[in-house]
C-alpha cells in the first residue's frame, strides 16, 4: 500500500513487493513513490533497495514447463484465493504473464524483465507451492541453478 511504501522510506527500510501474482508494471508506481519518498526523506538516493519475487518453475521446454507445474501452480492460486483480499487470480494470464514458467531461457528472459521493469536489487524465486512432489522441485532447482541463474548474475 502507499502507506507501507511510505513508511519504508521514512524509515530508511528497504521495500519488498509481493509481485508474484500480478505484472511487474503494476507495481511501478509504488516504487516511483519509494524512491521518491527515500530522497525525501534525506537518504541517499543510492542507497535505497527494492526486492521482488517471482513464482518460478523450469523445464527443457516451455510448453514442458506449463503442463507439468500448472496442476500445482493451481492449486497454489485456489488457496491464494480462499485467504486474499484484492488480487484477480486468472490462472492462465498468471501463467502466461506473471510466473516465471518456461524454458530456461524463457525464465531468464522473465526475472530479467522485471528486475528492469522495477529497478530491483533483490529477487525471490519461489519454487516449492502447491504440493510440487520433491522430485520435480529439485528438478527445476537443478535446472534454475545451472543453467538460469548463471545468466542472472
Amino acid at each position: 500500500s502507499p502507506a507501507s511504501v511510505d513508511l519504508a522510506a521514512e524509515l530508511g527500510l528497504p521495500l519488498m513487493l509481493p509481485s508474484a501474482l500480478a505484472p511487474p508494471a503494476d507495481f511501478l508506481p509504488l516504487v516511483q513513490r519509494y524512491r521518491e519518498r527515500w530522497a525525501a526523506a534525506g537518504h541517499d538516493p543510492a542507497s535505497a533497495r527494492v526486492g521482488g519475487s517471482d513464482h518460478v518453475y523450469v523445464a527443457a521446454t516451455s510448453q514442458q514447463a506449463r503442463e507439468a507445474w500448472r496442476p500445482y501452480y493451481l492449486n497454489h492460486l485456489r488457496f491464494v484465493d480462499r485467504i486474499r483480499t484484492r488480487v484477480e487470480l486468472d490462472s492462465e494470464r498468471l501463467l502466461a504473464d506473471v510466473a516465471a514458467c518456461g524454458s530456461p531461457a524463457e525464465v531468464v528472459d522473465r526475472i530479467s524483465a522485471t528486475r528492469e521493469t522495477l529497478g530491483l536489487d533483490l529477487h525471490l524465486s519461489i519454487f516449492d507451492l502447491g504440493g510440487l512432489p520433491s522430485a520435480q522441485l529439485e528438478k527445476t532447482l537443478d535446472l534454475f541453478a545451472s543453467q538460469v541463474l548463471p545468466h542472472l548474475r
